[in-house]
């Protein structure tokens, strides 16, 4: 599998550590553009990630505890204009062997993963805990109106009356043709 940020560790090197195996990186500017255009980001000007991965109690799988840094720049929903973010987010997930028997149990209710080939890929899973954080709307503080799609910038909704004008009129009734229409059978 390859992937915008790589980063593999072996469990083996896991299950040698007392109190588990950390792990900081900070992605190079080639894996910053990758992950950005991955995402359809205007720009990722900072990511990394650390993280600790433990051996569970049941020893079957793995405890992944880690935290992404990023700043962000993505486009305004409303304006198209560009919309900076700062993330600073914890996550934690359960990594179990796919090829393990006893791996995840149907019944669990945490984040989980599953790996293979005795490698744990924690780039590609800091890299999906970056699109999970990502606002999916994100807007410009004070943005108006939407420069795309039906009634843009000129205050009219889609359904031909002004916004302005149906705030004038609360009594309007949309369906009061049809009630005249009605009458008149």
């Amino acid at each position: 599998m390859t992937t915008e940020l790589s980063f593999p560790i072996k469990t083996s090197a896991i299950d040698s550590e007392k109190d588990g195996y950390d792990v900081k990186h900070d992605a190079t500017e080639e894996e910053r553009g990758a992950l950005a255009t991955r995402f359809g980001l205007v720009g990722l000007p900072a990511f990394r990630f650390t993280a600790n991965v433990k051996p569970t109690r049941s020893e079957n799988g793995f405890r992944l505890r880690g935290r992404i840094i990023a700043d962000v720049i993505q486009t305004c929903v409303a304006t198209l204009d560009p919309v900076t973010a700062h993330i600073d987010q914890p996550f934690e997930i359960l990594l179990f062997d796919e090829t393990d028997d006893r791996a995840a149990p149907i019944d669990i209710e945490e984040d989980y993963e599953t790996f293979s080939d005795d490698l744990i890929e924690l780039g590609e899973i800091a890299a999906i805990e970056l699109a999970l954080s990502l606002d999916p709307y994100p807007r410009v503080p004070g943005a108006k109106g939407d420069k795309t799609g039906p009634g843009a910038d000129t205050g009219e909704s889609p359904g031909g009356r002004g916004a302005d004008q149906e705030r004038e009129n609360p009594t309007h009734r949309p369906f009061e043709g049809l009630a005249a229409l009605r009458r008149n059978r």
